[in-house]
């Protein structure tokens, strides 16, 4: 039976269905690849650039053009994609896609 897109809990015992479901939230683990390719798509649709042009040492001001605004916005971004909590400090001081990618896999592999 193929695992369903969304969880469904039962009603009764005031369990509702969620939303759709991560891959972490059914292997465990998410793959450091599938975790970079995120952040890289993420990080294209906030700042406006073209995925190419995106590298694992990929400075998001000086390389990316991101201002601090949008630096909110990535890490925005990141917990909606990853549906995490990040410490929002900590978060803002990462400065590189890679550095990103391995920060947001403490969280996801937690």
């Amino acid at each position: 039976m193929p695992v369903p897109r969304q969880t469904l809990g039962y009603l009764n015992h005031k369990w509702q269905m969620s939303g759709p479901v991560r891959p972490n939230q059914w292997s465990g683990v998410m793959e450091k690849s599938e975790i970079h390719d995120r952040v890289v798509r993420v990080t294209c649709e906030i700042l406006g650039v073209d995925a190419e042009t995106v590298k694992a040492d990929s400075n998001f001001i000086y390389d990316l053009g991101a201002e601090s605004t949008q630096s909110v916005q990535l890490v925005a971004g990141f917990e909606e994609e990853f549906d995490i909590d990040m410490d929002s400090e900590e978060a803002l001081a990462v400065e590189t896609i890679e550095k990103a990618v391995d920060f947001i896999e403490k969280y996801v592999n937690a």
